[in-house]
């Protein structure tokens, strides 16, 4: 959480520190994103250096974004998209696979910087926190060959929001009414997901990892 806010101050002072002409006006970019991403959850045992992974979760990521640009090289943009997280066990070792799927609404508020911004292809490196904020859950088992709810739902009390950490590299193809965008982050779980002593919740405090890639359009 620490290091979040460090990044966050950072960014900001950034704002005042990019150069820009004096009479120049903010410009916005907005649009909309859709992709890919590919989740598993880190787990902590009562032992807080005990740990395990589960196995990887895709599903599809949609949302939208606005681009405040205070400079040509230099954006803060918050996002906004329909996210799920989650993972699978189908280890050896277990009995009764299972895999769980946290349901959120994912508020990156991103630090853009333009490496090149003279040309119609540009490359982006860009950064920030992101806030998810729980919608559900769903707990499922497998049982005779398929997925099934689970008889026995995993009784946490899931946090109201999540904090985690964005980073990633990106392109922009820059046409005359438009903007092509393809991006590919990484997403760093900060919080747990739930209480960590919930009652019988073996996943429940886990963490979230992430690899996304997206595409987009702006104007």
């Amino acid at each position: 959480m620490k290091k979040c806010i460090v990044l966050c101050t950072a960014a900001l002072l950034l704002t005042e520190l990019v150069p820009r002409p004096a009479a120049a006006a903010v410009k916005f970019d907005l649009g909309l994103k859709v992709g890919v991403s590919v989740s598993r959850l880190r787990e902590a045992y009562t032992d807080p250096y005990e740990v395990d992974y589960s196995e990887r979760m895709t599903r599809p990521v949609l949302g939208a974004f606005v681009a405040v640009n205070l400079s040509r090289a230099f954006a803060i943009q918050p996002e906004i998209f329909l996210l799920t997280h989650g993972g699978t066990w189908m280890y050896e070792s277990i009995l009764v696979p299972d895999r769980l799927f946290v349901h959120y609404v994912y508020i990156p508020v991103l630090a853009k910087f333009r490496l090149i911004n003279k040309s119609h292809i540009v490359p982006v490196l860009f950064a920030g926190p992101s806030w998810n904020i729980f919608l559900s859950d769903l707990y499922e088992v497998y049982i005779d060959g398929e997925w099934r709810p689970s008889p026995f739902p995993l009784q946490a009390t899931y946090r109201p929001s999540v904090v985690n950490f964005v980073m990633g590299v990106g392109v922009e193809y820059v046409l005359d009414k438009f903007l092509l965008i393809f991006d590919f982050r990484s997403d760093i779980g900060v919080g747990h997901l739930a209480d960590r002593f919930a009652f019988s919740t073996p996943h429940g405090w886990a963490r979230t990892r992430a690899i996304m890639v997206m595409l987009g359009i702006g104007i």
